[in-house]
């Protein structure tokens, strides 16, 4: 994937909370108030693969990364 800006976002009402995505990557995600996960500002800047990786990683798929255009990358 290019360089370009990605957006990356947790949906709660999927998120059971593993928390693998939070030892995958600690300084994209954290534990929420909600005791779910939620993206941590700064997480656009980290390296696509790592972020990828995370979200292959939540087995609820509560992890989804957008392109600049909109379009959801594909995680699996």
């Amino acid at each position: 994937m290019s360089s370009g800006k990605i957006t990356v976002a947790v949906d709660d009402s999927k998120c059971m909370s593993h928390q693998l995505c939070i030892a995958a990557v600690p300084e994209a995600f954290a534990l929420g108030p909600q005791h779910t996960a939620v993206v941590l500002p700064g997480a656009e800047n980290v390296p696509i693969e790592r972020l990828l990786e995370a979200a292959r990683m939540c087995p609820m798929a509560a992890i989804s990364i957008t392109d600049e255009s909109g379009a959801e990358v594909r995680i699996h």
